[in-house]
């Protein structure tokens, strides 16, 4: 085993000092808050089957199992700027932008159903300028029909192509509603946060 492999397992196995920022960006009505609801075990984020029901960015704390303390960032959608017409809006685009400032690493919710759309790259975009890693995670699984053993492949493939500009992307399929896959998010952040520590030169 190479020793920068031993190295990240044994980082991946104890608790950092830092705290881990994690931003939830996506499109209205992707789950966001009911992603983040889950992760923390209670109901601190209003949610609600409306587009844009959270305005402003709210931060939540957690710790992992193993103790590792993150950071929620829990964001307004991202609307195309073409379909904005109140200033709230343009707002809750600067406060998504500000959350990815703050953050190690972002997590792109998408609507499983809808795809991943031309937002989603852009904040994608956005996130690797800022010098974030990233994941993607296609919510609301339990609502895709018709499912086989291939259909997540397919899936995860035809996102994978989306974002091919992106090198080694984690994607995978979640259910934030029912808790499918969900549990892995935390150990997938910490893994991404300590690549993306041990690629910056000391």
């Amino acid at each position: 085993v190479p020793s920068t492999a031993r190295d990240e397992h044994a980082l991946e196995d104890q608790v950092l000092q830092e705290t881990i920022a994690i931003a939830v960006c996506g499109k209205p009505n992707t789950g966001k808050s009911t992603l983040i609801n889950k992760l923390l075990g209670y109901q601190r984020l209003l949610t609600a089957d409306i587009a844009g029901t959270t305005r402003d960015t709210i931060d939540a704390e957690l710790e992992g199992k193993d103790g590792q303390p993150y950071l929620l960032i829990d964001t307004a959608g991202i609307r195309r700027k073409s379909t904005i017409s109140q200033r709230i809006e343009k707002f809750s685009i600067i406060k998504a932008l500000d959350a990815v400032e703050r953050a190690d690493v972002v997590l792109i919710v998408v609507d499983a159903r809808l795809g991943v759309t031309d937002q989603d790259l852009k904040m994608a975009s956005i996130a690797i300028e800022k010098g974030c890693a990233i994941a993607v995670l296609l919510n609301k699984w339990d609502l895709i029909e018709n499912k086989t053993d291939q259909t997540a492949t397919e899936y995860i493939k035809e996102a994978r192509e989306k974002f091919s500009f992106i090198d080694h992307i984690p994607i995978f399929t979640i259910s934030a509603l029912t808790g499918t896959r969900t549990h892995k998010i935390l150990d997938i952040a910490k893994k991404l946060y300590l690549q993306a520590s041990m690629r910056v030169p000391t």
